[in-house]
């Protein structure tokens, strides 16, 4: 099928919403959300403007500029995403007059920017922004974001344009798949994944400063000396129990992995119960990701609620420790198997059937182990005990050089790579599984195939369960990354490194509860499981009654 064809069918997608009941809830959604933003920019436009609160400091402009442009972009929003293109030539200019709405999400996007850069230069540099007169140069910082957004969304409308297959849906009309290619990527590179990393950065570093400008000024008014200083900052991390409010956190981390504890057992009683795993090379692949999660979270609870030792037992310790990323590395990519085996079953399923890919399930399961070694085989040769934070660990790089590339391999093997590779193939599954959906239908007069809907049904667990990953694995890979380039904060001591950690040990709890919510056969085996335990404990119940009338009966006579 050539290009034209697959983005009708991702067109098609969203495309026919008013057709079919449940999309109802999303129309609703949809006037209920951007309802509460226009109400809330408006409410912050005009708070501004009463008070002349823009006209404060350069800050406070660009704060009130964010407002009306996301008041803009909602409004546009409602009005070119609620309704159809009309035919003929309103259609044609309807499609690229949707570039509107675009054109501020993207001058949203480098406000946000504008506003990271005016802070990073007030805060890092105060010297140059004072000498400089940063805040009152500010037509520069207030015009940029609208250049760079109608530069990134003009080409949106040069090749919109209305779908003549689709009546009432517009379509991106490139003219060949390297114009296609370029602009995806254009727009994850200019959208998300620069600002996303400059802006990540920046307040990186404008945290460490205030954070280096407190425990100064706290030196000064209290006559602290050096040694007193550094017994502070390792009491942040290294005798947590010391501080009240990260009681809290080691309270999460018992409930929340306690909770992941029970949900991955819970899923491998019901997969061993019902044998579930020898359904098909899917189901395999699930209840080993529940297996290496379970894993995962008792090895976090083992290594992260309890100090390394002194002595040689800190560095043995510190070294083991690599056991739970071991972990962690091989759910993500046990998560990758998992998609590869979609992908292949869905998108080519002659292939799948003629080369037995269901059968050769070995190499599918080991990947992942093999994987998870070689990535975090690297953090045992450099893992050691913290010498100046007893009780601590860190990775001890020979040099620069070698910091970054450890930050750059977590990050490209951990995050970048494995999410990229698992969405490019869930979009892909997604549009195959569209196309046949419409095919069947208008060869079975609209009526549903069952299996189809079973196919849909599993995608899309995987799918929640990948796009769960992204949200708790990128926080910690992309902080270990700034840690490792510009080593402007201590990695292992601050809050925050606590929290991402934690964070990304929630994928692993969170991955049952997704399969309880969309498999019907992890439900109805968990059902059988509920009704035995009950049913096993009525015939005890009844045998009891039994004995104890028999035994009043004997009594009696």
């Amino acid at each position: 099928m050539d290009d034209t064809d697959t983005t009708t069918n991702i067109a098609s997608t969203f495309g026919t919403i008013n057709d079919e009941p449940d999309n109802k809830w999303l129309i609703t959604l949809r006037f209920v959300v951007i309802g509460i933003g226009i109400m809330l920019n408006v409410g912050v436009t005009a708070v501004f403007l009463y008070i002349k609160m823009y006209k404060k400091s350069l800050l406070h402009g660009l704060i009130f500029q964010q407002s009306v442009v996301d008041l803009f972009g909602c409004c546009m929003f409602l009005f070119f995403y609620n309704q159809d293109a009309p035919n003929g030539t309103g259609g044609r200019v309807f499609c690229k007059a949707r570039v509107l709405y675009w054109f501020g999400t993207y001058t949203s996007v480098y406000n946000l920017v504008m506003i990271t850069v005016e802070r990073y230069i007030a805060v890092v540099h105060p010297l140059t922004y004072r000498n400089r007169n940063i805040g009152r140069k500010s037509g520069l910082f207030y015009t940029i974001p609208y250049i760079i957004g109608f530069l990134i969304s003009f080409h949106l409308a040069i090749i919109a344009d209305a779908n003549e297959e689709l009546p009432g849906e517009c379509r991106y009309n490139e003219s060949s798949k390297a114009v296609s290619v370029f602009s995806g990527l254009l727009q994850f590179l200019l959208i998300f994944f620069l600002p996303a990393g400059f802006m990540i950065f920046c307040y990186c570093r404008i945290l460490s400063k205030i954070h280096r400008r407190s425990r100064e000024n706290k030196q000064h008014t209290s006559d602290m000396d050096d040694t007193d200083t550094t017994t502070n900052i390792s009491s942040t991390f290294g005798t947590i129990n010391d501080e009240p409010d990260n009681k809290w956190l080691i309270t999460l981390r018992f409930v929340v992995i306690g909770i992941g504890i029970m949900l991955n057992v819970g899923v491998t009683a019901v997969f061993l119960y019902i044998k579930m795993y020898k359904k098909s090379l899917l189901h395999g692949l699930i209840f080993q990701q529940s297996v290496v999660d379970l894993f995962g979270c008792c090895m976090f609870l083992f290594f992260y609620n309890q100090d390394a030792p002194n002595g040689t037992g800190g560095r043995v310790f510190c070294k083991a420790r690599v056991l739970y990323w071991f972990g962690t590395y091989t759910s993500v990519y046990n998560l990758v198997m998992i998609t590869v085996e979609r992908y292949i079953a869905v998108v080519h399923p002659l292939t799948y059937r003629n080369r037995n890919i269901g059968r050769k399930s070995g190499l599918f399961y080991t990947i992942p182990y093999i994987i998870g070694f070689l990535i975090s085989f690297h953090l045992a040769i450099i893992a050691d005990a913290n010498e100046e934070l007893p009780g601590e660990c860190r990775y001890n790089e020979s040099s620069k050089a070698v910091s970054v590339f450890s930050g750059l391999l977590q990050f490209l093997l951990i995050f970048f790579l494995p999410a990229g590779f698992m969405i490019f193939c869930y979009c892909r599954i997604l549009s195959k599984i569209h196309r046949r959906s419409r095919d069947n239908k208008q060869h079975t007069s609209g009526r549903k195939q069952p299996y189809v809907s079973i196919k849909r049904n599993l995608v899309f667990t995987m799918l929640i369960v990948v796009i769960a990953f992204i949200i708790t694995t990128a926080p910690n890979t992309i902080m270990y990354l700034i840690y490792n380039i510009c080593q402007c904060f201590a990695f292992s001591t601050i809050i925050e490194h606590e929290f991402t950690v934690l964070l990304s040990t929630c994928n692993m709890c969170i991955n049952p509860i997704i399969y309880g919510a969309k498999m019907d056969n992890f439900r109805s085996g968990l059902r059988k499981i509920w009704r035995r335990i009950f049913r096993l404990r009525d015939v005890v119940d009844e045998s009891s009654a039994v004995k104890t009338s028999q035994n009043t009966t004997n009594t009696g006579v």
